[in-house]
């Protein structure tokens, strides 16, 4: 099964719209809520003196590695233990979040509790192998803290996705009442209307006929507009007649982008020869060195004279290289996969290459200059093959060593001289008789 998102727009909830200000109150109380997770389960951890407890138990530990006489020791606590998690006692989240925060529909609250739970769970340390939580209570890491408004959570259970003659509307119950308790319902247009939202009007169209299993969602409000972003999940493809005994080794090449390897045979390119990948880095080092000369010739910093502007330019450049990197990603891994359903392959392995085997791949160099390198994003296309394969029902590897062999012709761009070039053994050289 794959879980993806879609973010849809909200009609008529602009910048200039005072409309759902209280949506702008509720941000804020998730933000707020979050934070107030984390003091909760510090202090009973705290009052448990949960760190002393966890010391002693990995030093026993340790000892019982070294003799392994005796039962092997049990963790004295846990990440989350009652009376945190039994919503009938008044020292749990439920009880605490329903007395600070009663204008927040239930389950709202539930919704960012657990996703708040699974993140503690699988928090990992800054540095070491332990437990992220454990780190936190070692004193090793600070608490999380949120200083910015979050998404405001909602799914099925409290909310509606309708269709309305050629509208498509959601009614999310997000808010509630503090004098009567009950929650209310807004009614708000997605923007689906548009000639570019023909894709995701289709993942919403199947949402609603059941095709797409409906997941835990959101409201974010983002660069001055409110969006829905909905998750789905699709089903896996049954793909009985690929033939698991099948490899296809993907790794970045020398000369040329990405080469294919499929059982063991003779390699090839696919992706283009990555010329736009040079001509696209040049435009950008181009553009970055003539905005830089054209500051170099402002004016004072009173006047401005594009000051602001060639300040703000690195960011907007920035971006499109990453837009340009994820776009080029995206592509060659769905002809990879493509390519791996028509031939019949049922297993595909990614060579993704170190950071010290990066500095003679064609990405990496192609176009590229020593003042400003821009990186290209190994590990964003091994995640996006991953889960295209996934939902393809295609098994995935991934490796991290590459296998370097020498050219039979040479290194490229050295060139032979005399004999040695032509291929034909020198001349000894005769005595002087």
């Amino acid at each position: 099964m794959t879980v993806r998102t879609a973010k849809i727009e909200i009609f008529g909830f602009g910048k200039a719209s005072g409309q759902r200000d209280n949506w702008k109150k509720l941000a804020v109380d998730c933000q707020r809520m979050t934070n107030r997770l984390w003091q909760i389960w510090l202090c009973h951890h705290a009052n448990n003196d949960s760190a002393n407890k966890l010391r002693a138990h990995f030093d026993a530990y340790k000892r019982w590695q070294e003799t392994k006489e005796g039962e092997k020791p049990k963790w004295p606590c846990k990440s989350l233990e009652p009376p945190l998690t039994k919503s009938s006692d008044p020292k749990s989240f439920y009880r605490i979040l329903s007395a600070e925060f009663p204008g927040v529909n239930v389950r709202t609250r539930g919704l960012l509790t657990n996703a708040w739970q699974s993140l503690l769970n699988s928090r990992k340390a800054a540095s070491g192998s332990l437990p992220g939580w454990v780190s936190i209570l070692f004193a090793n890491e600070s608490l999380p803290t949120f200083t910015r408004p979050l998404p405001i959570p909602f799914d099925k259970e409290n909310a509606k996705l309708l269709k309305e003659g050629d509208k498509y509307v959601l009614e999310v119950r997000v808010e509630r009442l503090e004098e009567s308790g009950k929650s209310v319902v807004e009614r708000c247009e997605l923007l689906l209307g548009k000639r570019k939202c023909r894709s995701v009007r289709s993942i919403v169209d199947r949402i609603l006929s059941g095709e797409f299993a409906w997941k835990g969602s959101n409201l974010a409000f983002i660069r001055g507009k409110w969006y829905a972003v909905i998750s789905y999940e699709m089903p896996a493809r049954d793909r009985s007649k690929l033939d698991a005994d099948r490899i296809m080794f993907v790794r970045p090449g020398r000369f040329t982008p990405w080469r294919v390897r499929i059982d063991g045979r003779g390699s090839f390119y696919i992706g283009g020869n990555g010329v736009h990948v040079k001509r696209f880095r040049e435009r950008i080092q181009r553009e970055r060195y003539e905005r830089k000369q054209h500051y170099r010739h402002a004016g004072s910093n009173q006047k401005g004279h594009g000051r602001k502007r060639s300040e703000a330019v690195w960011t907007k450049l920035s971006s499109r290289y990453k837009d340009f990197v994820k776009r080029y990603n995206n592509e060659v891994t769905r002809r990879i996969v493509n390519l791996a359903i028509r031939e019949g392959i049922g297993r595909i392995v990614y060579l993704q290459p170190k950071e010290e085997q990066r500095d003679n791949r064609y990405l990496s160099v192609a176009g590229n200059s020593s003042e400003h390198a821009m990186l290209w994003d190994y590990f964003q296309f091994g995640s996006m093959l991953a889960y295209k394969c996934e939902h393809e029902g295609i098994e995935y590897g991934k490796k991290t060593k590459i296998k370097t062999q020498a050219s039979p012709r040479g290194v490229r761009g050295v060139r032979k001289s005399g004999s040695a070039k032509r291929g034909k053994r020198p001349k000894k050289a005769c005595a002087s008789v």
